[in-house]
């Protein structure tokens, strides 16, 4: 069937099925990219999130020592 149409027709042909395929490429392209964006976001907020967490038990154990400390010593520094 290709046979019988002139070459530039079937380098027309083949241009465009080569523009297709790219076009196609770039859309699953950008839908990786924003998948991924979105991804990455809800990774930063758990991240932080577990930093804080970290920093409010590093807290609550500083107080609870420094609790101890003063039942037992009775100094007003602890």
């Amino acid at each position: 069937m290709l046979s019988n149409l002139k070459i530039g027709t079937q380098i027309g042909i083949g241009f465009g099925l080569v523009l297709l395929i790219m076009g196609l490429v770039s859309l699953f392209a950008v839908n990786g990219l924003q998948t991924g964006s979105e991804s990455f976001k809800a990774y930063r907020s758990l991240a932080r999130q577990s930093v804080l967490s970290g920093r409010v038990q590093a807290n609550m154990l500083m107080a609870s020592k420094a609790a101890k400390d003063f039942l037992r010593t009775r100094e007003e520094t602890h």
